[in-house]
């Protein structure tokens, strides 16, 4: 078995991950997280989610201002997520030729990464032609 010497955690539910972080800390493994608020990491580090509104004007102005967007918005559950996600919402009402695509798509556990590559290629076919998806909002 491997004992590594840290481990950096990023972006997680931190009602399924604590269990799973406090037997890393319990090893004494060092952990870090990076935008998951835990009390078994040492350190967390963490970006100004605020700001993603900054991100959203920018994806509505490469845009033109209107169009489609698919929202992958993975756990609202997530404080980042919930964060990022009503910022960008908040920007996109005042553009209201901006849609967003519903269903909006979230992660499953496990198989995410398999789970949102079905749901995204589902989507395109769904919505085929240009213009017909504009953007792809994740968290």
């Amino acid at each position: 078995m491997q004992k590594p010497d840290a481990i950096i955690e990023i972006l997680g539910n931190v009602n399924v991950l604590n269990p799973w972080l406090e037997k890393i800390r319990n090893a004494k493994i060092l952990l870090f997280t990076i935008d998951t608020a835990s009390p078994y990491s040492l350190n967390l580090t963490t970006s100004n989610n605020y700001n993603l509104a900054e991100i959203a004007l920018q994806m509505v102005s490469d845009m033109g201002g209107k169009g489609n967007v698919l929202v992958f918005n993975g756990f609202y559950s997530v404080p980042v997520c919930k964060i990022r996600y009503d910022q960008t919402k908040y920007v996109l009402s005042a553009f209201p030729d901006v849609k967003i695509i519903q269903p909006e798509l979230r992660d499953v556990i496990p198989n995410t990464v398999q789970s949102a590559y079905s749901n995204v290629s589902d989507m395109l076919t769904k919505y085929p032609g240009k213009g017909s998806i504009n953007a792809i909002w994740s968290c």
